[in-house]
């Protein structure tokens, strides 16, 4: 139970630190390098390029005391200009974000041919930089095996005693990995595709419907509780 509140207490630390750490910077996309817009995905899911550049205007105030590290999944090696110091981890573009940097970052892209652009960032914290990017494989890795196992036990389980409860919670942990996989796959990508981003919405729905009929039958709510049976039967609909 200590275990599961601190994983939760992080998650939430993590959360609420990114929602701070992304006020202080602000993007903008430009075909000329003169011209700049807001970079909003809206305004350029549908454009094509052959060459864009990417601003960042930084407020180096909060950053004084504080470091954090700007990801960007793209296309790197269509990167041909930037004016800052970066380096790859997983594939992805890490810049240190601190009271040295510069006030305008630049990123200059061109592709062979014309394209849509692929260009995705965020910000991290130290904390994560330090201790959960660099291992990131290491950690999905057990995830994914804690999670399958978790599947195979209780669909063993419900083999030996065709409780469906068991079936019910098997599938949810089946589920619930797939969209685990989703999501890590989408992590790397610019932007999703509309059929994987489809499927993995998909997951992650039957995750939660095999939640609620594991909760169904386990707490065997028609007889017990009718009032919360017909609630989670809304749900389900």
């Amino acid at each position: 139970m200590y275990t599961h509140k601190m994983k939760y207490l992080i998650l939430l630390i993590l959360f609420l630190s990114n929602i701070y750490c992304n006020d202080f910077i602000k993007d903008y996309i430009s075909q000329d390098n003169i011209n700049f817009q807001e970079a909003s995905y809206e305004k350029f899911k549908t454009l094509k390029l052959k060459e864009f550049f990417i601003k960042f205007n930084l407020d180096l105030k909060p950053l004084k005391d504080k470091t954090y590290y700007l990801t960007i999944v793209s296309d790197k090696n269509s990167l041909i200009y930037t004016n800052t110091k970066y380096e790859i981890i997983n594939n992805i573009i890490v810049v240190k974000l601190d009271g040295f940097q510069n006030k305008e970052l630049l990123f200059q892209y061109k592709y062979e041919t014309t394209k849509r652009p692929e260009f995705r960032w965020n910000t991290i914290t130290n904390f994560e930089y330090n201790y959960l990017l660099k291992h990131e494989g290491i950690l999905y890795g057990v995830s994914y095996g804690i999670i399958f196992c978790a599947f195979l036990y209780y669909i063993i389980i419900y083999f030996s005693t065709k409780m469906r409860c068991f079936l019910y919670y098997s599938l949810m942990q089946f589920f619930v990995l797939l969209s685990l996989i989703g999501f890590v796959y989408f992590s790397y990508q610019p932007y999703p595709a509309s059929t994987p981003q489809a499927i993995v919405d998909i997951c992650e729905t039957l995750s939660f419907l095999f939640t609620l009929l594991f909760a169904q039958s386990i707490l065997n709510t028609k007889e017990k509780m009718p009032f919360i049976h017909k609630f989670i039967n809304i749900n389900i609909v």
